[in-house]
């Protein structure tokens, strides 16, 4: 039997989708979510710090927390050929257009670069409460 963990984080970061045909063509914010999926065995060794657990969830907070939120938190999130007057330390470049779906391919792929790799199974990126993308790890069969 696998045992499926999920921690999740908190951040606030803005972005534009200049091609959008709505609002969001407009610079705007977001108070985003991410769940940090992971699955495993849980550890058996009796009298192991982490006995009955698959990883400590402050392990995942150690890796995730500075890989990841420091560098969004309060951030533009930007494809890289956006024309906007923001200061350049204000703002992550991360290659594509900065949707839910790209944001969260961006987090899988920095935290599979990760000591968390082996047990990584994905990434939800909440944009609200009700709009979310899930990005999934492909293993090899």
């Amino acid at each position: 039997m696998t045992t499926i963990i999920v921690k999740s984080f908190e951040f606030e970061a803005s972005h534009q989708l200049p091609y959008h045909d709505g609002k969001c063509r407009n610079l705007h914010g977001h108070s985003y979510k991410l769940d940090v999926i992971l699955q495993g065995e849980p550890v058996t060794d009796v009298g192991s710090p982490q006995e009955g657990m698959v990883v400590d969830f402050g392990e995942v907070s150690a890796v995730v927390k500075p890989r990841i939120i420091e560098k969004l938190d309060h951030r533009f999130i930007a494809k890289g050929d956006e024309q906007i007057f923001i200061p350049e330390e204000q703002i992550i470049t991360i290659g594509v257009r900065s949707t839910a779906e790209n944001i969260g391919k961006w987090i899988l792929n920095e935290l599979r670069e990760t000591a968390l790799a082996e047990k990584l199974v994905g990434v939800r990126v909440w944009e609200t409460a009700s709009g979310r993308a899930e990005v999934y790890v492909e293993r090899e069969r």
